[in-house]
């Protein structure tokens, strides 16, 4: 999403964005961080592209303003929206990682304030766009797509911190008080609605600076997710049990927004442009990312050259196996035998998010696009080295001449796919009443997976998995297809709390392989998961040393009150 223009970046970091509340200090520091601030003159074209990036810059940043390690979509963001029951934690050594994967995370666990930090930051950045980019003399076609594209950012960064935390403050200018109180989670909506509302009437249909950038159709992306979580949770009574006034959806009117998330829906699917690539993968490779960007709405792009803004691959899903040589990553996250047991055998997605490791002596490869791309190897009958296959890195030593480090990944991450808006649409048309085709469109879906690359439809294989999963239950079917096709991109946790089914699935997790599957091999590292789990962990707590700096903000239910 970002300009690749590395030096760009770094510019638009050091120079439009020093802060002066938290500066760049240490991160164990006890100062406010929510919060940025700085009266630089916006005087040129140049200076709104500048400070324009600078807002796209924090998507995927190796830190941002001195604060955290890819602390959003570089790797923090993944972890923090990891809940349910697609991803099995395995013999993670940094405590960083292990509390937010065993679902232990507290006041204090440092991704929840890097997370909380970083979109503060890009909405700080954004609100200086917003009020000061207005004045400057320049080409206007261009000025107001910048500044509806600073609140297309804006929105979603809130649109995050909300499905994350629920009430939080809302900065609005440049430099607001950082002594904010948490707003009414029905005030938040209504900020993020207009930002994102804005941007997809007047944001035309691909950006017209660089190529990859938001657009009209990002806006009505999210808004239909917006729409979709809001009936969802009204719905559903989401946080009902917990009994307090904070992250209440009482206020919520699911019956329009179904209507309008059918509308924004058709509107994209009807004429958006985008379409499901295939083959499926193909959304998952570094080396096919101009044809990702036909199904990719959103993307956080991988910097290049010493831009240090890479996907952290080894921390997160991928097959396991040795990061210099053959590219695979740690093992951290392996896949649970409640998501294998989605797929039909002849569903060739499961055959690419769920395969081997990449071992340690790994010579096979495939050629995509002219990049390497070793072979994991088969299964083992135990399923002691299945992985996650959804994301796989090409051959390090190519990636290393074109200096990306051996850590790193430059595949661009996809935050938003054309396949999640069908399966939406699918879901606003189910709550309008019309069934019949809401089915269809969830069959389109799986058409993909099994077709060819010459684009021959196998129809057997559409049947098998038509047949085997048909339950009359749609939502449910649903919410399946939607793990199927979207597993470890960062959807789950949302589905599975809008739909009120994420305690219930949480409670029937397996912890032990008594099944005799190889697909349920890491089922005991689910245990701390079950043990952990609080119906109040929808909500992820603000941070204690936020409470400390700004006495004005209350704490969700469940956590800690004290200061």
């Amino acid at each position: 999403m970002k300009t690749i223009y590395s030096k760009t970046i770094k510019y638009a970091s050091a120079i439009l964005f020093c802060v002066t509340a938290a500066g760049c200090a240490s991160f164990l520091e006890e100062k406010a961080y929510s919060f940025v601030s700085g009266d630089e003159l916006y005087t040129t074209a140049e200076n709104a592209e500048l400070a324009l990036t600078g807002v796209y810059d924090v998507i995927n940043a190796g830190s941002i303003q001195g604060t955290g390690n890819q602390p959003l979509w570089g790797r923090g963001m993944h972890y923090l929206m990891m809940l349910g029951d697609e991803i099995a934690p395995n013999g993670i050594s940094d405590s960083h990682h292990l509390v937010i994967a065993s679902c232990g995370y507290n006041e204090e666990a440092d991704f929840v304030s890097m997370g909380w930090f970083g979109l503060f930051v890009g909405i700080d950045r954004a609100n200086h766009i917003i009020q000061k980019v207005p004045q400057i003399d320049m080409d206007t076609k261009r000025r107001d797509e910048i500044v509806n594209e600073a609140r297309l950012l804006r929105g979603l960064y809130r649109l995050y911190q909300a499905w994350l935390w629920g009430e939080v403050p809302l900065p609005n200018v440049p430099n607001s008080s950082p002594q904010a109180p948490r707003e009414p989670l029905e005030t938040v909506y209504s900020y993020i609605e207009e930002d994102l509302d804005k941007a997809y009437k007047e944001l035309s249909d691909r950006n017209s600076s660089v190529n990859g950038r938001v657009n009209k159709w990002t806006a009505a992306g999210y808004l239909l997710k917006m729409y979709t979580y809001l009936a969802s949770c009204k719905e559903n009574h989401v946080g009902a049990d917990l009994e307090s006034t904070i992250n209440n959806f009482d206020w919520v009117d699911a019956d329009a927004c179904w209507k309008k998330a059918l509308t924004v829906a058709e509107d994209i699917y009807l004429h958006s442009g985008y379409k499901l690539v295939k083959p499926y993968w193909y959304n998952f490779l570094a080396d096919t990312k101009s044809i990702q960007k036909e199904e990719c709405m959103m993307i956080a792009q991988t910097g290049v050259g010493g831009s240090n803004e890479y996907f952290l691959f080894a921390y997160w899903g991928g097959p396991q196996g040795n990061v210099g040589t053959n590219g695979g990553g740690y093992g951290w996250i392996r896949p649970t035998g409640e998501l294998s047991d989605k797929y039909v055998t002849e569903d060739s997605r499961m055959g690419w998010n769920l395969c081997g490791s990449l071992g340690s002596n790994v010579t096979e490869y495939t050629m995509i696009n002219g990049a390497k791309y070793f072979s994991p190897t088969a299964l083992y009958a135990s399923g002691a080295n299945l992985c996650h296959g959804k994301f796989r890195q090409s051959d390090p030593v190519a990636r290393t001449t074109q200096g990306i480090p051996t850590w790193a990944s430059n595949i661009d991450f996809p935050m938003l796919r054309f396949a999640d808006i069908i399966l939406l649409y699918a879901e606003a048309l189910y709550k309008t009443g019309d069934e019949p085709r809401a089915r269809e469109l969830v069959e389109e879906v799986r058409e993909r997976a099994c077709t060819d690359m010459d684009g021959k439809l196998d129809e057997s294989a559409l049947n098998a998995m038509n047949s085997g999963y048909y339950k009359t239950d749609f939502m449910q079917e649903l919410l399946d297809e939607r793990s199927r096709e979207l597993c470890i991109e960062g959807w789950r946790r949302i589905d599975l709390i809008r739909t009120g089914k994420m305690a219930e699935v949480i409670k029937s997790i397996k912890t032990v392989n008594d099944t005799g599957s190889k697909y349920y091999y890491f089922a005991p590292q689910m245990e701390p998961i079950k043990n952990n789990y609080q119906s109040y962990k929808i909500w992820m707590p603000v941070p204690k040393r936020e409470r400390e700096v700004n006495k004005n903000l209350t704490q969700n239910p469940g956590y800690s009150q004290a200061i």
